[in-house]
Formats: C-alpha cells, structure tokens, sequence
C-alpha cells in the first residue's frame, strides 16, 4: 500500500477532532481561528463547529497515481498579490527558467505554485493590498497541464482545495526547507510523505502549549483560598481540595452547630482572658454569679413557697370563714338586741360596759347577771324585774358567745397572710441584680418565674379581699438558674484551670479550630469558584492527555522503514558529498522520535554548539537542496519539479554543481526555475548545452505598479547569440528607425545603448562560437574537451577587432571633433550584418540552441553530473 494510504488508513482509528485536525492540516498550519476551532471540538464545547474528518482527496498524490504530470501555463490570475492579470507564464517539457528581478512577481508566482502544488510549507496568498476593491474579490488562476500528454484547464479557487492532480507537482523553496538544526551535533529533514505527520505532531505541540498557557493562566486566576490556621481540620480540608471536591458538602460539614457556636463564644472570651492574664479576676466573677443565681433562685424558691398553688385558695378560705363568723355574730346581736333603744347595744362601747360591770359585781362578791335575779342591776343598783332579767341574760349569752373571739382569730389569720406575701417589685429588682450578665434565656426563665408568681400573688390578693380570682396551677422550676450556676461554676474551675500552660494551649488549639471552620465557611462561594476553577483546569490537563504525541511516533516507528530506505540514505549521502568540507565530517542515520521521522546526520566530531550556529547559510541551503534532490532521484515519478530562488547564498562551485543536476533531472522530467540570479542562468545555459537539453526561458517585469508582466524570452543580456541578434535586428527596426525618421532626440542616446549591445554580442560570439565555451569569465574552470571545437583563425580575429573598433568609440565617452553626428539607422544595419554574417560562417550556418531531447532517461547519477562539469 502506498504511504499516503496508509495514512490515511490509520487516520481512521483517531478521534473525531484528530481527524479533523489532520485535514485542516493539509492545507497548511492552523491559524489562530483553526486552533480556537480545533480546541472546541476537542472539549466537547456546545457552540464547536462539527468535526470533518480526513478524506483521501485531502492527501497531496501518491507517485503514479495521477500519472507524468507537467505544467503548460498558468493563466488568468485573478487577486494573486498584485500580479498583473491577463498575463500567461508558458512553460516546455524539460527545463525551464523564469527570470525576474526583485519585485517582478517571480515570488508571488513561487507563492501560488507552492500552495497549491505538494510544498512542505504552503502560504497564505494575499490578495491586492494597494487595491481596497480587492479584498474581498475571489482568488483564482487557470492552471493547464498535461497528465500523461493529455492537456487539462484546472480553474483554482484559493477558498477551496485544488485539484488533486495538481498535487503530483513539487515544489521547492530553500528559505522554508525541512531542516531542524536546533539541537547540538544533528541536523534532522524530514521526507516530505511523511510531512503531514510531522505537521500533526507540531500542531499538536502547538495546541498543548496554548492550553499549557491556558492552564497556568486560570491557575493564576483562581481566587485564594482563606488564611487559615494550619494543622486544623479545616486547614487540611482546604489543601484537599480539587477538581472533583463538593463544596457544599465541604462547607455543611465544617458549619458550626449551635452547641458549637456557644463553645466558640465560651473559648474567646477564654483566650481573651489569658491573652489579658484576667483568669483569676474572671474565676472570681464566674463565681460570684453562680453565687447570685443560686441565691436568686432560693429567692425565687422562697417566693414560691409563699405563693405556693394553694396560697389562693388558702385565702379564699379564710375569708370565708371570716365571713361565716362575723355572719353568725350578727344574727346572735340581732336576736340580743332586738328593738332596743340604743343603736349601737352589743357593739365596742357598750360591751366595755358590759365587761366592766361583769368585774364590778365580781369585785362586789356577786354574779352578773345572776340567774334568779336577786343580785340586781350593778349599773342602776335597782332589782331587775323578769323582763330586764331575760332581757340582760340574752345580752349574756351574745357577750359569752365564741364568734366574736372566732372572728377576731381569723381576721388576724387573713392579715398575716396577706402580709406574709413577697414583695415581687422587690423580688424582681434583687433577682435581677443578682443575675445581672447572666446569659438571656437565664434572664427570660427568671422573667417568666416572676410574672408566674406575680399571677399567684394577684390571685392571692383578690381570694384575700373576697374578690373573684383565676387559679395559677404553673409549677415553678429554677433549674436553668442552677445549671447557669452550674456552668458558671465549672466556668470557675476552667479558668483557675487556664492558669495552666497545657490547659491554655489546648483551649487555643480548639479556638483556632472553631475559628478555622468558620472562615472556611464564610468563604464558601471563594470556595466554590476556586473549585470551578479547578475544574476548568482539569478539563484541560485532559485535553492534554488527548494530545499526547506517542501514538503518532509509534505510528511513524512503522512508516519509517517505507519512507526511509537504504536507497534514499543512499542518495542523500551521493548528494551531501558534493558539499565539501562538511560531508566529510556527517554519518546518516534514520530515527523516530516525538513525532519525527527523519534521516538524520551526526558531525562525527565533538561538537557542543547548534548545528546552526556552525553551518554557513549557504551550507544550510546546499542541505536543503541536496535532501529535495535526493528524494527526487529515489522518486519514481515523472511529474514537475519547481524550485524558487534555489541559490541563494551558494557559492559559484554549488551553484554550477546545481545547474548540472537540474539539467540531467530535466532529461526525465520538466524542471521550472524561478530565479533572480542572471550568473545562474547563464549556468544554466552551459549546462543545458552541456546535457544537449534546451533551457526555455521567460522573464517577469514589472510595468504600470502592476507585477508580473511576462516576456516571453530572458533579457537581451541572457540570450544566446542567435537570439540576440535577432533582438538588435528588432529593435533597429521597431524603436531606432522610427525615431531617427521624425528625428526624436533620443535617438542618439538609444543608437549609443544599441551600439553597446551589439559590441556585448561580439564578446559573447568570441565566448560561445569562437572559443566555444572553452573558458568563461566566471567560470572556475576550462573545459579542455572543447578545445576541438573552437574556431578561431586570423581571418576571423582581423573581422571582430575591425568591427569591435568600430563600434567601441560609443561605448566610451568620445570626442565631439571624432564624431559629432551619430551612426544613422543605415550604418547600424551595415554593422549588424557584418555580425551577423560573421556569426554564421562561425556556426556554420546553425543555430545555437541544442535539438530538444525527449526520450525519457534514468535518475542522473552524481558521477554523471560531476562528469557534466
């Protein structure tokens, strides 16, 4: 199976976002939006786009799968940077080369290529930036090829991937070449199959620094968590915390109960009091108020007792018989003393007559009153007759009856009752003093015994006065007022206690407990959004593991021994020999590491520094060209090559072995250059006459602020003899007559440039004809297997010195007395056919430019490029 499928194949069994990131991939590196994109789909985010997985036609084509496909032209360029549009770039089957100065359009035209042919390093492409109505126009260009000799219009839509075919063309461009040389003593390329994995690897990289940074970012976000004591449960809870913590629950187990609450109140005024040192003053006080609360609750006790549940009913009894007595009293006086003369008989003044006349007849020896009546009256000292003698022994057995003793008792009962009652105004104002800072439900149960007894003792008055009363059958309890004495004891006990040192340490020990829960607890929602925090943390340092790299290694563990064979190795080896002194000092190896799958090559020395800190920049690029090159000779395929800018900063000696490589690689296969280098083509030139290829060359210009011009042949400079001949012959005609005819002024400056050209073609005649190319004036060396072919004798030396002596005075500056007109059109044209006519007899009548060579050939070896120079 060929190694784009089998990457595709495996691709299958990778996550929906993998797959998705591999296709984004195809085109080119993500951008910020992509990698934004990519990162939703792989957290599962609600509003991330839906995945679409790699497709095979994403994949640039496998060799052979498209067939030889060669590029014809590229046409109609539509918003490719400010390339002109109408313009049309030919290319011929084996070698080409376009030639542009800088700012010509050759990178914009190198741009285009790469991205849409097989490139390690697609581009994005602007559109015009000086034109404002571009930039939103559509980015097209018409491609025409031919696969297998069968011509095809491929219309590219920058917005859309390009047709497959297209990908069976590679392109090179030195600046982004495949090597790594960040590490000490190695330089690493990898083959360009296995691009896209390396791609995937550093995206992946890529995508796990932003979460890194995403991560370190919300870590240092997270809202602190509370200053608590340390060593605490609460403490250790907080250090506990993560990803998977319920802060609720967290926060319901460390709340405080109400027995808690009371206990933390009870451990500050505690450790108040040993930070003050007022243990003994706070022991003496907690003492006192047990003292106060337990004589407030004996009062309280007391009053009980006088005002008991049957107090009122007690009154009420005697008040009733109160009542009974004094009632039978009066009936007695009313049946003693009715109709008598005086009103108040029987009452106080008359019974202290009566008693007094009671002692004065005992004092007398008699009886009063006697039964018989024979003592008399001792008041009127007058015998009584039977009326008054009954009358006066009714008055005796009213003044000897018990009621008015029984009465007198009872009355003495009921007011010592009534005075027998508390005092409550007085009882609640000592009650309250005494437990004056005593906790409020001590003070509210105190308050409800007070008013319980206030009822009692208000039914107790009105039972007492004869009045209606309600009975109060409420039992009266103190024992919130013992237990208040109770805890003020022990209270007591714990602060003569905490004059102890392990007594103190443990209260503050459980203060700062108490204390620690309960900020935990007041930082709940800091809580909270800490751990949200965390839990966004999570989410990405799993995202993390998802982007985890080993899989794709192993991956390229087993694609290495199809992508890196002994045959490449080989032939990266034939091509880095050339690059003297380096290779003499490299090994090739091949690896597979964190997503690498490279050949790699070791300075056989000890070397501490970078590899990149060594190599000139030359030498980075001759390594560059010579691992494209090596995986072109091992290639089986005959499509197009494109190289852009391939040497720059190379030195004469690379650049002449390049120009041979490239003219035997275009014997089996179309070869396009873009270059800006003028000695280049000229190597070019030599070494397509070397190979007995044909060079067809092309120019770009720029014209009217637009790039991109075409020219459909090299400047006059880079043409070959004949060419340029015939280019002197068009522009005698077309520019110099025409001016000379309406006699413009600057004819005579144009004659002059005219004249310089055609003496430059006689030196290039004398370089290429006559000496045959046998030495070159920036060449390094003679090509002593031309010496047969030069063509030099005196007839022709006598004919280029008489027509070079000619033509030199206006290529200096000359003096007016020599020649103050300038040569006429007719003049020109006599000297241009005496080069012409020299040229031929020369050539022998022949063109300069090689027969066109189509038979394919094999890969060319290095000998045989070595051989070419």
């Amino acid at each position: 199976m060929l190694l784009q499928k089998r990457i595709f194949e495996w691709s299958k069994g990778l996550a929906p976002w993998q797959r998705d990131l591999l296709r984004r991939l195809t085109a080119g590196p993500l951008d910020e939006a992509q990698q934004r994109e990519v990162l939703e789909i792989l957290a599962g985010a609600p509003a991330a786009p839906t995945p679409l997985p790699l497709a095979l036609d994403d994949l640039p084509a496998d060799e052979g799968e498209q067939g030889r496909v060669e590029l014809t032209a590229i046409r109609n360029l539509s918003n490719i940077n400010c390339l002109a549009p109408g313009q049309t770039l030919s290319f011929q089957p084996g070698l080409n080369a376009v030639f542009g100065n800088n700012g010509s359009g050759k990178s914009g035209y190198g741009r285009l290529l790469r991205r849409v042919t097989r490139s390690g390093e697609p581009e994005e492409i602007l559109r015009n930036v000086f034109d404002p109505g571009a930039a939103t126009g559509p980015q097209t260009a018409d491609f025409e090829i031919a696969v297998d000799d069968h011509e095809r219009t491929l219309t590219v839509d920058l917005s859309v991937d390009p047709d497959r075919a297209l990908s069976a063309i590679s392109a090179f461009d030195a600046s982004r070449a495949r090597l790594f040389l960040a590490k000490p003593n190695v330089i690493e390329h990898v083959p360009r199959p296995l691009r896209l994995m390396r791609a995937l690897v550093l995206a992946q990289d890529q995508l796990s620094g932003i979460l890194r940074e995403r991560a370190q970012q919300r870590r240092g976000a997270l809202p602190a968590l509370p200053a608590i004591s340390p060593d605490t449960p609460a403490a250790r809870a907080l250090a506990e915390i993560d990803s998977r913590t319920d802060a609720a629950d967290l926060v319901r187990q460390m709340t405080l109960g109400d027995a808690e609450q009371a206990k933390l109140g009870e451990l500050e005024q505690a450790a108040a009091a040993i930070r003050a040192d007022q243990s003994k003053r706070l022991e003496d006080t907690a003492k006192a108020q047990a003292t106060n609360a337990r004589s407030a609750a004996q009062r309280l006790i007391d009053a009980d007792k006088r005002l008991g549940a049957g107090a009122a009913a007690e009154l009420a009894d005697l008040r009733k018989r109160l009542e009974d007595a004094n009632a039978a009293e009066r009936t007695l006086a009313d049946r003693a003393f009715a109709d008598q003369r005086f009103q108040a008989t029987g009452q106080g003044p008359w019974r202290e007559m009566w008693f007094a006349a009671e002692r004065f007849a005992q004092a007398s020896g008699t009886i009063f009153p006697d039964s018989d009546g024979s003592g008399g009256c001792p008041l009127c000292q007058q015998d009584l007759d039977p009326t008054a003698r009954e009358r006066l022994l009714r008055f005796q057995e009213f003044v000897s009856s018990d009621l008015r003793r029984q009465a007198i008792d009872l009355q003495d009962q009921l007011k010592a009752r009534i005075d027998a009652l508390p005092d409550l105004d007085s009882l609640r104002a000592m009650v309250h003093a005494e437990l004056r800072g005593a906790p409020q439900p001590v003070i509210d149960t105190t308050n409800r015994i007070v008013a319980l007894l206030q009822g009692r003792a208000t039914a107790a008055r009105h039972a007492a006065a004869g009045e209606p009363w309600q009975p109060c059958e409420h039992a009266v309890t103190v024992d919130p007022l013992i237990a208040h004495a109770d805890a003020q004891d022990t209270l007591a006990e714990r602060h003569a206690h905490m004059r102890d040192e392990q007594t103190q340490r443990k209260i503050m020990r459980e203060l700062d407990e108490l204390r620690a829960r309960t900020a935990l607890v007041a930082a709940q929602e800091t809580i909270a959004e800490h751990v949200r925090g965390l839990e966004s943390i999570a989410r990405i340092e799993q995202a993390l593991a998802m982007l985890n790299t080993q899989r794709i290694t192993l991956k390229l563990r087993e694609l290495q021994e199809a992508a890196i064979t002994e045959r490449i190795r080989t032939a990266i080896g034939e091509e880095i020999r050339e690059l003297d002194p380096v290779a003499s000092r490299i090994e090739i190896a091949g690896k597979a590491n964190k997503g690498e799958t490279v050949i790699q090559l070791k300075l056989k020395e000890p070397c501490r520094a970078k590899v990149g800190n060594v190599l000139s920049d030359g030498e980075q690029r001759a390594l560059s060209l010579a691992f494209f090159l090596a995986e072109v000779a091992v290639s089986d395929e005959r499509s197009t090559i494109v190289l852009d800018d391939p040497v720059s900063s190379l030195d004469h000696q690379r650049r002449e072995y390049l120009a041979a490589r490239l003219a035997q690689e275009s014997k089996r296969r179309q070869v396009i250059v873009f270059t800006h280098d003028m000695a280049f083509i000229h190597l070019l030139q030599e070494a397509a006459d070397e190979a007995g290829v044909q060079l067809h060359g092309q120019t770009l210009r720029r014209a009217f602020h637009r790039a991109g011009t075409v020219a459909f042949e090299f400047p006059t400079k880079l043409l070959g003899p004949a060419k340029r001949l015939r280019a002197l012959r068009h522009r005698l005609r077309a520019e110099l007559s025409p001016k000379h005819k309406h006699e413009d002024p600057q004819y005579e400056q144009l004659a002059d440039a005219w004249l310089t050209d055609l003496r430059k073609a006689y030196d290039q005649i004398i370089e290429d004809t006559v000496l045959a190319g046998t030495v070159r004036r920036f060449s390094s060396h003679v090509r002593v297997r031309r010496l047969h072919e030069v063509k030099w004798t005196p007839q022709i030396a006598t004919r280029i010195d008489k027509a070079m002596r000619k033509a030199s005075p206006k290529a200096h500056h000359e003096s007016l007395a020599l020649h103050p007109e300038p040569l006429g059109p007719a003049d020109l044209s006599r000297m241009l056919d005496e080069l012409e006519s020299l040229y031929g007899e020369i050539a022998g009548n022949s063109s300069d430019l090689p027969a066109e060579v189509s038979t394919p050939e094999p890969a060319p070896t290095i000998q045989a490029v070595k051989a070419s120079l």
